[in-house]
């Protein structure tokens, strides 16, 4: 295999607006390229045709974000994946079955709001009608909206990360979801569950669970659905604590409260800084359960730059996990990809949005070489071929992938996803055991449970 050297990456932007509008709970700020490449960016349709007509020479592929605004985080990621797989490629020969041509990336960006994802996409392939397929958009609410901009010009995308059931559901011919969907981390919460209940010495049903949540739509929603989850599979919620969705400014009468309870179990729908203050708090009582969060960005690799050590203990289901055993058994990826990724990025470990996007861009060039052809529609064809067993990369999402005729990666369920949790600065996979290389930590002795 080739090493990377090096080589410069253009990208074109196509932005739907110019300035940002937020949406989401995040206060990052725009992704700055890193890891060897310049961007070109554009915020019109017509600059980017004019740059365009003098770059026949590569391959496009779409990759769609919120790449500006709020939740500039999640778009910092999905890019960033997308990056790393179109430097590999290039890197190595470029597409072969077109002399060796190489991949341009074409960001689409929403501005971090899903009203506006319909529109940046349909400008990006005005702008570049060439684009043989896209990449993401890993969030459901800015995807959903896409569905029909995507089957009007016949470009297929694969989602990463976007979990919503309905998005397979619509009749879009162009879409495909390889990750999980809700229901799929649902029974992967109770399952985990009821295995931390064995390793603590108790009966499930003795479990002591508590829920605390910000008081908006986001936590509302998360919230019911634990507790009618839990009640349905016989656990009990002994107690609920909420807070203003302005912020939570004194944990401590809630850390009490769910301490006084004997809280084994605490899920947590919360955005950082206030994860970060009652953790602080439970610190400060020498009081840590297992906590279990519920996005809100608790298991993004920025966590530990936000709460350090802080993090330790701390558990996220997720669709992807860089350390589980079937991407270690992929060595070209887990010792090379992944290393290059962390030496790039100063030793930030690929999220649950880097590697998929990688995965993905990957998939979309093997469906380049399998059909020997930049049309879009064979090259949705050729994706809908994949599975675990034919192509290595989609084997990364699980060994047994396969897609079905509406686009959903049926060979996932029931396999993913995974429980990670936060330990020595990394968020590592515990569950389920067969995919696990650490054992589940309790959060105040630092030692494994059940031992």
């Amino acid at each position: 295999m080739k090493k990377f050297r090096g080589v410069i990456l253009s990208m074109v932007i196509g932005l739907a607006l110019s300035a940002c509008s937020g949406a989401g709970g995040g206060k990052e700020a725009a992704p700055t390229p890193t890891g060897g490449g310049t961007t070109e960016s554009t915020t019109t349709a017509d600059s980017a045709k004019t740059t365009n007509s003098t770059e026949k020479d590569t391959i496009k592929i779409g990759v769609a974000g919120c790449i500006t605004g709020a939740n500039a985080e999640s778009g910092r990621q999905t890019v960033e994946g997308a990056k790393l797989a179109a430097e590999y490629i290039n890197e190595n020969g470029g597409i072969e079955a077109f002399g060796g041509k190489k991949v341009e990336l074409v960001l689409i960006d929403n501005t971090s709001d899903p009203n506006q994802s319909a529109l940046a996409l349909e400008r990006a392939l005005d702008a570049n009608p060439d684009i043989v397929g896209v990449v993401g958009n890993p969030t459901s609410s800015a995807l959903l909206p896409m569905l029909p901009i995507l089957q009007k010009y016949k470009v297929p995308a694969i989602s990463s990360t976007a979990a919503n059931a309905g998005i397979t559901e619509q009749g879009c011919e162009f879409i495909f979801q390889p990750t999980v969907i809700g229901s799929q981390q649902s029974e992967v919460m109770i399952a985990f569950l009821k295995d931390l209940a064995v390793k603590m010495g108790k009966d499930p049903a003795e479990l002591q669970i508590g829920i605390v949540y910000e008081n908006s739509s986001w936590g509302q929603d998360v919230a019911k659905g634990h507790k009618t989850l839990c009640e349905e599979n016989g656990l009990k919620v002994g107690i609920e604590e909420t807070y203003p969705s302005s912020g939570l400014s004194d944990a401590g009468p809630i850390i009490t409260k769910l301490k006084n309870a004997k809280v084994d179990v605490l899920l947590a729908a919360t955005y950082v800084p206030d994860t970060k203050l009652l953790v602080s708090t439970m610190n400060t009582m020498n009081y840590k359960p297992v906590i279990i969060g519920s996005g809100g960005g608790l298991g993004w690799p920025t966590l530990f730059n936000d709460m350090g050590e802080d993090t330790t203990g701390i558990c996220c289901i997720n669709a992807w996990l860089w350390d589980s055993s079937f991407v270690q058994a992929n060595k070209t990826f887990y010792d090379d990809i992944r290393v290059r990724y962390e030496e790039t990025h100063g030793n930030e470990f690929m999220g649950e949005q880097v590697g998929p996007a990688f995965i993905n861009t990957m998939m979309i060039k093997d469906a380049i070489e399998n059909g020997k052809s930049l049309d879009p529609v064979t090259v949705r064809d050729e994706v809908l071929k994949m599975t675990g067993e034919n192509n290595e990369w989609f084997a990364l999402i699980h060994p047994e992938s396969e897609f079905n005729e509406a686009g959903r990666n049926v060979g996932s369920i029931g396999n993913l996803p995974l429980m990670g949790q936060w330990q020595e600065g990394r968020l590592r996979t515990v569950f389920p055991g067969e995919y696990a290389e650490k054992a589940v930590i309790d959060p105040l002795t630092l030692k494994p449970l059940g031992n």
